[in-house]
């Protein structure tokens, strides 16, 4: 029977461990944790712990092997149950080759959601047609907010409303703000063919700006990306909510949103 002070000192001992170590405190709940302790226990006095070596190759091959046993275990029910991929990394070519390599290793098939955070790395993945159409709409905008004279042209319209401009991380308000400017084109084509918007042929980037706005072209992709958007926004909506935690209305969410955008395009693929 070990003595309270003893005990305490074991624990202090840990604990110092953790502080010195910059280790999570949250770490303390990991399962292997307790076994980690049990398993020292049950060794004979004296025990020593694994060196930098021993931690980073011999036992990180041995705890691979373990894992790979497990996972094998385990593969048979992905067909069943699906995956989730779930990633934090802060490089972007590593996310790719990293997703790339664990679909491959789980099967395409069996992956029914990949999960990340919302750094402004992710938003890399975004295709090149909408990526352009988000650069071209953000020049209007960065023009019509840069100059005082548009400003306060758009702004004696009757019932305006500001434009939204999107956040550095935070990827679904790219789509909002595009939905923004789609909502304010009549009043961006009426400037830029406005006898008051010739006094601003001479500043910078006018010329490409006015352009924009008035290629039909460009509102045609703003409206369709739109409303492929909407349908995947209220999913993400759904499942950023509080109220909803469970995996059956986001499970609803996601054939809802599948459903929408099938009949958006009259259910072709191209």
């Amino acid at each position: 029977m070990q003595s309270k002070a003893k005990i305490h000192d074991v624990d202090l001992a840990i604990a110092m461990w953790f502080y010195d170590a910059y280790i999570p405190m949250n770490a303390c709940n990991s399962p292997f944790f307790q076994l980690m302790v049990d398993k020292i226990a049950s060794t004979d006095y004296g025990y020593k712990a694994p060196n930098y070596h021993a931690l980073k190759v011999n036992l990180l091959t041995d705890a691979k092997k373990s894992v790979s046993l497990i996972i094998d275990s385990l593969r048979s029910q992905w067909v069943d149950t699906g995956c989730t991929i779930m990633s934090d990394e802060s490089n972007a070519t590593n996310l790719c080759n990293l997703f790339a390599e664990i679909v491959e290793m789980v099967g395409e098939k069996n992956v029914v959601q990949m999960v990340t955070d919302i750094a402004a790395n992710y938003k890399l993945a975004e295709l090149d047609n909408v990526k352009s159409l988000v650069n071209l709409a953000s020049r209007v905008t960065v023009f019509v907010y840069n100059h005082k004279w548009p400003l306060n042209w758009l702004r004696k319209r009757p019932g305006w409303k500001e434009i939204i401009r999107p956040g550095a991380t935070q990827f679904g308000t790219v789509f909002i703000a595009l939905q923004s400017l789609y909502d304010h084109k009549e009043d961006l084509q009426a400037m830029v063919i406005s006898n008051e918007f010739k006094k601003m042929l001479k500043v910078g980037n006018v010329v490409e700006c006015k352009q924009i706005v008035l290629n039909e072209i460009f509102w045609k992709n703003c409206l369709i990306t739109v409303k492929v958007m909407t349908h995947l926004l209220k999913l993400l909506r759904l499942c950023d909510s509080d109220e909803k935690p469970t995996v059956s209305y986001v499970y609803e969410g996601m054939c809802r949103a599948r459903r929408g955008i099938k009949e958006l395009f009259k259910k072709k693929k191209k």
